[in-house]
């Protein structure tokens, strides 16, 4: 399951991800909010770090 997951998971990217049969919309929905939130956290990190 996991090896399957990967093959379509990390070559596409998470847009592109598909998400097995049987599996919750909502569960990729909040994910992408975390993953969004952990975006924009580390945009505004990366603000305050003086370069």
């Amino acid at each position: 399951m996991s090896d399957g997951l990967q093959l379509i998971r990390f070559p596409k990217g998470i847009s592109g991800y598909i998400p097995p049969p049987g599996f919750s919309p909502r569960a990729t929905l909040a994910n992408a909010r975390l993953i969004k939130r952990a975006i924009q956290g580390n945009d505004s990190l990366r603000r305050r770090v003086p370069v």
